[in-house]
């Protein structure tokens, strides 16, 4: 009895125990199974949080989150740069320990502020910080209201773009458009100049020739003598005012060769002194191995005379105490392309670069834009006619250079003249010949002007000389006249630009029928069908308008008795 209940005892606890231990083992599966899959969950969350992180610091802009009192929360690699740290460093701290001044802390945290605030979106299009190395950023931000969950007080989450490149490209294409205009509007102007000069030397041409006549046939006793040398004086002063005009409109007759230009600048060294006078130290610092250039000694005489004498208008009132310094240096560049794209209308190569540089008064952005402007002059009335700094614009562009200006209100001013250098020893000067005064004569001219007046003078002048005239308004005209004549004419006296046909295709037509003429041209200014190194300006054989009387029967008469033949 006893040993049966013991059994039935032994084998509920068998039982009991076997329950236990399926339990334990269900127990230890499940719980095994549950740890698995945390832990899993949390490697799965560790690789997120890790991709995550890889993707924010990817990304080029900044991105941040921050609480209410301004503390990052979550930063980006990029913002962490700009401010000099790293994401650890930053995590948890404010933006006022970084930023670099007081202003931009209190408008951050202004605008901060207000998205938390108002729970609204801020697009700010553009602010400025100043990063680690003291350099200004532009950023375009937008700042939205953010929280993580419903417990939690509200933060922001903010993505800044880094726009400062793309302002610097925006400004440099702005100045760019700038650099046009004023070109456009300088060529514009040049136009304008150009055909102003050119009718007015016209009339000058008549004004001068008939008072030089006329104290040619008179006394100084004559009642009549003061009067014409007034008229004689005034077109004289009319004439170099229309050569700044012409200077300014690229049209001025030029007679290049190849110059040293430090040795120009020696040469006119005493005469600048004499402009500058003794309280001003005028310096000169030249580049001893620059370069010859092609240009007419005359022009870059009136470049140098002309930036100088207006870097002494903007010293000459300066304190004492404060120096007043010019400085004219020479040296040589090779400018590249990323010089020319910058710098439109200029071209590669070698280049004489010559400087003036004032610590003067400066020159406003307002005035700048109009520098170059004939007429245009700041000075007082009757100080000034506003053709100085127009004139060495002028002559620059004639020849192919470019000139470029750095100048701030206070600041002093410096001019910067590129001229194209020869590197070519083989290119040949082209200079004048002196002429030998000579008398008037009787041989047959053919004299070829559109203008009546001046033509009617120019033949009056040649028929008192003694020469037989036979007198054309334009190159058609002229060759019928050349028919009838059947060869006895000596010497073609005719305008460059005439309508229907000017003075140089005259010339060529002229060529194959009668090839021992002798050619002298002669114009008011030049278009730009004629080339600067025509041969028409070679040899003496042209004479500007308005031309002076003697010097211009002088040059009849050597003409006529050269050897050489001009055509």
């Amino acid at each position: 009895m006893l040993q049966e209940k013991t059994g039935k005892l032994l084998s509920v606890f068998l039982q009991l125990y076997a329950a236990i231990v399926f339990s334990l083992l269900v127990g230890a599966f499940f719980f095994a199974r549950f740890w698995g899959e945390r832990q899993q969950a949390r490697d799965s969350l560790r690789k997120s949080e890790s991709r995550l992180r890889q993707i924010i610091d990817l990304v080029p802009h900044f991105i941040f989150v921050k609480d209410e009192t301004g503390k990052f929360e979550i930063v980006n690699k990029a913002i962490a740069e700009v401010f000099g740290t790293t994401v650890e460093d930053l995590t948890g701290r404010r933006d006022v320990e970084f930023v670099a001044t007081e202003a931009e802390m209190e408008h951050f945290r202004d605008d901060d502020l207000e998205v938390i605030e108002s729970g609204k979106t801020k697009f700010i299009p553009e602010e400025e910080i100043t990063d680690s190395e003291g350099n200004i950023r532009f950023l375009q931000t937008t700042k939205v209201p953010f929280t993580f969950s419903d417990t939690e007080k509200p933060s922001l989450m903010g993505i800044a773009v880094d726009i400062t490149e793309s302002k610097r490209v925006a400004r440099e294409r702005e100045q760019l458009e700038e650099q046009l205009q004023q070109a456009q509007k300088m060529e514009s102007i040049g136009t304008l100049a150009g055909g102003v000069a050119h009718d007015f030397n016209n009339i000058l041409t008549v004004i001068r020739g008939h008072a030089q006549l006329g104290l040619m046939q008179t006394t100084e006793e004559n009642p009549l003598w003061n009067d014409l040398v007034e008229i004689e004086a005034a077109s004289e002063r009319a004439r170099n005012l229309t050569r700044q005009l012409l200077a300014f409109s690229r049209k001025q007759t030029i007679r290049p060769e190849i110059i040293q230009v430090n040795y120009l600048l020696k040469e006119l060294l005493k005469m600048l002194m004499r402009l500058t006078g003794e309280e001003i130290n005028l310096e000169f610092e030249l580049d001893e191995k620059i370069s010859p250039i092609l240009a007419d000694p005359g022009q870059i005489e009136q470049i140098i005379i002309n930036l100088v004498v207006n870097a002494v208008d903007a010293i000459k009132d300066q304190p004492l105490a404060l120096g007043r310094n010019i400085t004219v240096s020479t040296s040589e560049l090779l400018l590249d392309n990323d010089f020319v794209k910058s710098h439109p209308g200029s071209k590669p190569g070698w280049y004489l670069i010559l400087e003036t540089t004032d610590n003067g008064c400066g020159i406003s952005k307002d005035i700048m834009a109009h520098i170059f402007d004939p007429f245009y002059t700041t000075k007082e009335v009757g100080k000034g006619t506003g053709l100085g700094l127009s004139t060495v614009y002028g002559i620059v562009k004639q020849n192919n250079a470019n000139i470029y200006v750095e100048s701030e209100s206070g600041q002093g001013t410096t001019f910067k003249i590129y001229w194209p250098s020869i590197k070519d020893e083989t290119v040949k000067a082209v200079k004048a010949k002196e002429l030998v005064s000579a008398p008037g004569g009787d041989e047959v001219i053919l004299l070829v002007e559109d203008e009546k007046p001046s033509r009617n003078l120019a033949k009056k002048i040649l028929r008192q000389a003694g020469y037989t005239v036979y007198a054309a308004e334009n190159g058609w005209d002229a060759l019928e006249k050349a028919k009838s004549l059947q060869g006895s004419i000596d010497l073609v006296f005719t305008d460059v630009v005439m309508p229907l046909m000017g003075g140089k295709e005259l010339s060529e037509h002229l060529r194959a029928s009668y090839p021992h003429i002798k050619v002298l041209f002669t114009s008011g200014y030049l278009s730009d069908r004629v080339a600067r190194d025509d041969d028409i300006f070679k040899e003496d054989r042209f004479i500007d308008k308005p031309y002076d009387v003697p010097a211009f029967l002088k040059k009849i008469r050597q003409l006529l008795d050269s050897s050489i033949i001009t055509l």
